[in-house]
């Protein structure tokens, strides 16, 4: 993925920058789903049951593309742009 940048003093930027945007995105996503599992309220709990439950039984593959992003993800087989 960063095999360009093997003899360059900028190898960490340049690997630190391609992986931002996915990381970020992967952080986001696992907080979501993170603070959805730790409600306390139960009504809110309730709620989120309900809606996990018809999202499975109306469009199992809803849930499955929401993690797509981050299980089919592939390395850049190209240098970043700069």
């Amino acid at each position: 993925m960063l095999a360009h940048a093997v003899d360059r003093s900028d190898a960490l930027t340049d690997y630190t920058a391609a992986r931002r945007t996915r990381t970020a995105d992967v952080v986001r996503r696992s907080h979501r789903m993170g603070a959805m599992a730790l409600l306390r309220n139960p009504a809110a709990r309730a709620l989120r049951d309900a809606l996990i439950g018809a999202v499975g039984r109306l469009s199992a593959d809803t849930a499955i593309r929401q993690l797509i992003p981050v299980v089919d993800w592939r390395p850049l087989t190209t240098a970043p742009q700069r």
